[in-house]
């Protein structure tokens, strides 16, 4: 009996390799008869580049870059060949920052603009850009102004490109750019839908968890909306309404508008690379699974594609996850063959988040020894 065991990290325990390993342990400590295939997955959000690193050949990049408030900083990228892979959250990500200097009024994305010019300065010709857990809402102007690009005010004077500065632009030069835009071609890969602008956009709802107050929101979404007009006056490209346009507080949307970006979806990205349809065709069971199971999870996450996938082929999902938050109705769009939570083994929440890797691996056996198991085959 197959089964490909294919979750997203439980974050702030278990990477998505060490859930599948605790899987694994599960599954062959029960049952003589078991084989399994390991994809562990990301959705392009943190975490992306140590996933993808399983299924490529690439060499790690070291480079000296700014942080989301200017700070000198090492941060890295993987480069195969002419593809390079940056992840924004290890230069211009949230957790890079204290929580008291968490504020996307005064943070950039200059450092993830800094990884990229150091990869199209050593050959690379695409870039992917996974975008999720950053500190900003700078629309990209930060990395674009790396890349040679110039955010001008009323008075002509250069703005610092972050949050704050983006109700100023009132003109963008791009005469001495610092790579050949005919020759590079950019995907931001991420799972969000947002768009740009308005109370369904970048400001409003990722801004606070960035550190934003109410009043910070409204000005960054003005200024989102000012960027967004300037660029289409200076374009003719309307980014305002563009699908995932407000992925990293804008990045995708701005590179889109400026850099001619693709806006991907970033689990369809990894269930390409790491060929998962080939090993669907023969698997008996899938098993996925993440750290809280919500609303969210049915938005491009990694758990809705793979159970998207998994009623398209007929094969029973088994979901292990930290915490099940989802009402019955909305479980039922995921279709589980099966599904069991951390939090129901657990004394608490510390005891979840500590000995998670334990409570996999017998939940796991208990599964294994439910009557259910084998009815299907």
């Amino acid at each position: 009996m197959l089964f490909l065991v294919s979750p997203d990290k439980f974050k702030g325990s278990l990477s998505a390799i060490e859930v599948c390993k605790a899987i694994e342990k599960g599954l062959y400590g029960h049952k003589d008869d078991i084989k399994t295939v390991l994809l562990p997955l990301a959705d392009g959000g943190e975490g992306s580049l140590s996933i993808l690193k399983n299924y490529i050949t690439a060499k790690r990049i070291i480079v000296d870059v700014r942080d989301p408030i200017g700070k000198a900083i090492k941060a890295s990228y993987l480069l195969d060949g002419k593809n390079a892979y940056i992840e924004l959250a290890l230069a211009s990500g949230l957790t890079l920052l204290d929580k008291a200097k968490r504020n996307p009024m005064y943070t950039t994305t200059h450092g993830t603009g800094e990884l990229i010019l150091d990869a199209i300065n050593r050959g690379a010709k695409d870039v992917f850009l996974f975008v999720g857990g950053s500190s900003t809402n700078d629309a990209g102007t930060g990395i674009l102004n790396a890349l040679g690009y110039r955010f001008m005010d009323q008075s002509g004077t250069e703005l610092y490109p972050a949050g704050e500065n983006l109700i100023k632009i009132c003109a963008i030069e791009n005469n001495n750019l610092k790579y050949n835009p005919a020759s590079v071609s950019f995907y931001v890969l991420s799972d969000v839908k947002n768009k740009l602008t308005g109370l369904n956009g970048a400001a409003y709802i990722y801004a606070k968890q960035k550190g934003a107050s109410r009043s910070e929101i409204e000005i960054l979404d003005d200024g989102l909306r000012n960027f967004s007009k300037i660029v289409k006056r200076e374009t003719g490209l309307d980014i305002s309404n563009v699908k995932g346009g407000g992925a990293a507080g804008g990045v995708a949307a701005g590179m889109y508008g400026l850099a001619g970006a693709e806006i991907k979806s970033g689990i369809d990205f990894f269930i390409d690379i790491t060929e998962f349809r080939k090993y669907l065709e023969k698997t008996d069971y899938v098993v996925s699974g993440e750290g809280k199971l919500d609303k969210q999870s049915l938005q491009g996450k990694v758990i809705s594609k793979i159970a998207q996938l998994a009623k398209e082929h007929n094969k029973p999902l088994v979901l292990f996850v930290g915490k099940n938050e989802l009402p019955e109705l909305d479980l039922g769009k995921l279709n589980p063959f099966y599904i069991d939570d951390i939090i129901s083994h657990s004394i608490d929440i510390n005891d979840a988040m500590k000995n998670s890797k334990n409570h996999l691996e017998n939940m796991v056996k208990i599964f294994l020894g439910t009557d259910s198991l084998f009815h299907l085959y």
